[in-house]
């Protein structure tokens, strides 16, 4: 069965998806970030709903977590706010956020988004190791319209074959450049295809690259995925 994960929503949200998707979806409620967390990375969800009035500003930081773990990365959010939403609705979605709903939030269209995801074949999760730990590399190609760049990034989304991360220069999908480890000294890792574009639109784009041919060793020593996890998420929800 289906897994829709809501976390800090109200009552009445909850209670029109559950009467009306409760035969072909299961409902999971957190109340704090660090418990919807824990949800997710158990149950993995189809969907999950997030209140963007979570305290301390923990509803921003959980969206990006969910945004970049290997387990959640491709789980649909939807951000369900209020005024002070409205003033972040790009950073909703530069965040990884898939639609934003304003409040009063018409539950009816609301219902049918959540529908669409679960009729929706779920794309295939990497299969290799991803490993958190924060590496610079530098990227050196063509930009879309033809212009030759070269950019430092900060990804801590690594793994054998490939990386993910944020950049500022717009490229195409199979777009390809050429890398370099960036450390006490610099280390060239190959040529790499864009293979994704997770946000198109927004104020800078993230990609994920595959090298062309897997580089030897660049791997540093580290632990896998949980290193994602913010401190508030490290200690478990009394």
């Amino acid at each position: 069965m289906h897994r829709v994960l809501m976390v800090g929503c109200d009552l009445p949200t909850s209670d029109l998806l559950w009467q009306s998707l409760s035969d072909s979806a299961e409902f999971l409620e957190a109340h704090s970030p660090s418990e919807g967390l824990s949800l997710a990375l158990r149950y993995r969800p189809e969907c999950i709903l997030l209140d963007a009035g979570l305290p301390h500003m923990a509803a921003f930081d959980l969206c990006r977590t969910f945004s970049r773990l290997a387990a959640t990365r491709f789980t649909p959010v939807f951000v369900i706010g209020g005024e002070i939403g409205v003033r972040y609705k790009d950073l909703w979605r530069d965040l990884g956020a898939r639609v934003y709903f304003e409040e009063p939030v018409d539950l009816i269209v609301l219902r049918e988004r959540v529908c669409e995801v679960l009729r929706r074949e779920q794309p295939e999760r990497r299969a290799e190791v991803r490993y958190g730990v924060s590496v610079v590399l530098q990227i050196t190609g063509t930009d879309i319209a033809g212009e030759p760049f070269e950019r430092l990034v900060l990804t801590d989304d690594i793994s054998e074959s490939g990386f993910l991360c944020d950049c500022p220069a717009s490229l195409p999908k199979d777009a390809t450049v050429s890398v370099l480890l960036l450390g006490e000294t610099a280390s060239y890792l190959g040529g790499a295809r864009v293979v994704r574009v997770d946000w198109p639109e927004g104020i800078r784009q993230r990609y994920a690259f595959h090298f062309l041919e897997k580089p030897r060793s660049w791997l540093p020593r580290t632990w896998p995925d949980h290193r994602f996890i913010p401190s508030w998420a490290r200690t478990r929800p009394s």
